[in-house]
């Protein structure tokens, strides 16, 4: 799937593209139709669709899930703690069966496991973190000072 690309490197898209995700961006928590992106594009849905899907390989529709679902996991690896309905509703999905669908399409894992994945890494960072310093308070006070500028 060439979303990967797509969502990675708008800037290498051509300007119809950049404007209507820049819409979608603008607008991500909010309920987005076909005929407000083709507006924003300032074609007929007809020839918006053709040209989107031209340029990115994806449907706008298509991009706006995948897009909504990466933001999602975003929001999760950032902070595994908030709620996923909160997060599925202020990435634009309007349900949390929905969501759960095409999360798991988009990252191969369900929300919760997703979120769970996240914990247990930041978790095995922490611990390794904590015992790479285990006993060494020299190179601790180092790092505390380092890090204060002091």
């Amino acid at each position: 799937m060439q979303a990967s690309t797509t969502l990675h490197n708008i800037n290498s898209l051509p300007r119809l593209s950049r404007k209507v995700i820049s819409f979608i961006i603008e607008n991500v928590d909010e309920d987005i139709n076909l005929d407000q992106l083709a507006i924003a594009a300032g074609m007929s849905k007809f020839n918006f669709c053709r040209k989107f899907q031209s340029e990115t390989g994806l449907t706008p529709v298509r991009w706006l899930w995948a897009f909504r679902a990466r933001l999602a996991a975003e929001f999760i690896g950032l902070a595994p703690s908030w709620n996923l309905t909160d997060i599925a509703f202020r990435c634009g999905f309007s349900s949390s069966a929905h969501f759960s669908r095409l999360f798991k399409q988009i990252n191969g894992m369900s929300p919760s496991v997703y979120r769970q994945h996240t914990l247990e890494s930041k978790a095995h960072v922490h611990s390794h973190v904590l015992a790479a310093y285990d006993g060494n308070e020299d190179l601790i006070a180092s790092v505390a000072m380092q890090s204060f500028g002091k």
